[in-house]
């Protein structure tokens, strides 16, 4: 399934050029107009919720329960940091 978003604060394709192109299995639109600094705030999240709905049927844990490549003695969990290189200035 794709989808995707049509967004545009100054669109050169009005509503129903959009419409009937047809190059979607759904259309998520957003309320515009919207300042454009805002913009990837509000096109990010038909993905995400999308991901998450896709990790809760698949019965998947959120962030792959934080394992993997991530070693217990280097501080495991999401970040190794503490054991990363460091320059200092």
């Amino acid at each position: 399934v794709s989808v995707k978003t049509a967004v545009s604060t100054q669109s050169t394709l009005s509503k129903a050029e959009i419409l009937n192109a047809g190059v979607y299995d759904a259309l998520l639109p957003v309320a515009a107009p919207i300042r454009e600094c805002f913009s990837p705030l509000l096109t990010c999240l038909p993905g995400t919720l999308f991901a998450a709905y896709r990790a809760q049927l698949l019965d998947e844990p959120y962030f792959r329960d934080f394992g993997g490549g991530r070693s217990t003695a280097g501080g495991g969990g999401i970040s190794r940091i503490r054991d990363s290189h460091r320059i200092d200035s």
